[in-house]
């Protein structure tokens, strides 16, 4: 291990400040869906009917498993 760099290891433990990154992230780009062109009102609506799509399964689901016992 090189001197310096034992020496800031060593520093960030007693410091209170963090150490410094020593590589650069690099942002991740999107990923285009093909929803970019909807409204909010649209996004919205779509969530909610998809809210109400799972609540039914569970519903049936629920059902199911109260006539099994």
């Amino acid at each position: 291990m090189e001197m310096a760099r034992l020496g800031s290891a060593l520093a960030s433990i007693v410091s209170i400040m963090p150490p410094s990154r020593r590589t650069k992230i690099e942002p991740i780009p999107l990923l285009e869906t093909g929803y970019e062109d909807r409204t909010d009102q649209e996004a919205l609506w779509s969530d909610f009917m998809a809210v109400g799509m799972d609540m039914r399964v569970a519903m049936r689901k629920h059902e199911q498993s109260i006539i099994r016992e």
